[in-house]
């Protein structure tokens, strides 16, 4: 099959794919952990509180995206993206309708934490805050959808008896 090739070039195309291989099994495998747990995130975030997602990292750089319902990849344009995105495609991931996702890059490699979306909590983009919303943030947070992890916060708002978190940067 690979007859063609000289036999230098065989064994770097078969360096390249054993390093391709090795580097998605790892990224699988770092994002088997969950990096941020439901209980964690309801239990730390206190309602118009900042936390700095950089605590709960090994890692000090990186970046941080957010994936909402339904949505299965990050905007190419938004730094560490292509990374995110191999990594959701190799462990096929969906955008389920009751599922948000935190995505992280970093050095360590990519790590997932899925959150369900529930009666009580939900996760807000900054397309979908509204006036009224924005007014609940605290002072010096934007809301964003992909943050560098050393910038990185979440603050959770509460709206018409429901919780909501925002990612973003303090």
């Amino acid at each position: 099959m690979l007859s063609f090739l000289s036999s230098r070039r065989k064994i770097l195309l078969i360096g390249v794919s054993w390093v391709a291989l090795t580097l998605s099994c790892s990224w699988h495998a770092i994002g088997n952990e969950a990096w941020i747990g439901q209980k964690r995130l309801e239990n730390s975030v206190e309602l118009g509180q900042i936390v700095e997602l950089a605590q709960w990292s090994k890692a000090s750089h990186g970046t941080v995206c957010v994936l909402f319902t339904y949505q299965t990849e990050v905007n190419e344009d938004m730094l560490g993206a292509h990374q995110i995105n191999l990594y959701l495609d190799s462990i096929d991931y969906k955008g389920y309708e009751h599922e948000w996702s935190l995505a992280a890059v970093t050095t360590e490699g990519v790590n997932l934490s899925r959150f369900d979306v529930s009666l009580r909590s939900d996760v807000l983009g900054s397309h979908n805050i509204g006036v009224y919303g924005r007014a609940m943030l605290p002072k010096n947070f934007k809301p964003v959808y992909c943050a560098d992890l050393s910038r990185a916060a979440i603050t959770k708002i509460k709206l018409f008896g429901r919780f909501y978190f925002i990612l973003g940067e303090f």
